[in-house]
This record gives structure tokens, sequence and C-alpha cells, in this order.
């Protein structure tokens, strides 16, 4: 008896691949955008002017206001790893 390897067909989905990437390119904008916004807003108040150059400071900010810039970017950030993944 020969051995063979098993072989199998599958389909790639390349055009639902696509869109899902330019979705995600899309969310990655929009929160690129929204990400820039919170910035001017904070470096207009006294308390979260830093909060654009220094990530501690935004990450350790404490009121709900103060830690909307940190959540947004964090969301940008997990978007951008997965747009990382999938598009290489």
């Amino acid at each position: 008896m020969a051995r063979q390897k098993e072989t199998a067909i599958l389909r790639r989905f390349r055009k639902l691949n696509l869109q899902r990437l330019l979705y995600l390119q899309a969310e990655i904008t929009h929160l690129e955008y929204e990400v820039k916004q919170l910035a001017e807003r904070d470096s207009a108040h006294e308390d979260r002017i830093y909060h654009a150059k220094d990530w501690w400071s935004l990450s350790q900010a404490g009121e709900r206001e103060d830690t909307e810039q940190w959540r947004v970017f964090s969301e940008l950030s997990g978007k951008l790893d997965l747009y990382s993944k999938l598009s290489s």
C-alpha cells in the first residue's frame, strides 16, 4: 500500500477578505480623525494639555472625559494590529 498525502481545496474568499480590509481601513481612518479631534480638544484643557504628547498622563487620566482619547486610541491600536495582520 502506498502512502498518499491528503489534499484539500479551500476557498479563499478573496472578494470578501478585500472588502473586510476596506471596511477596516475606513474604521481606522474614522478613529484616526476622532483621536485628532480629541487631542485638539484636550490641548485646550488645562488638565489634559499633555495628553497628545505624553502617553502616561493620557493612560492614567481620572475623569470620564479625560479617558476618552485613551479609549479611542486603544480601539484604534487594536484595529491597526488586526489590519497589519490581515494585510501582510
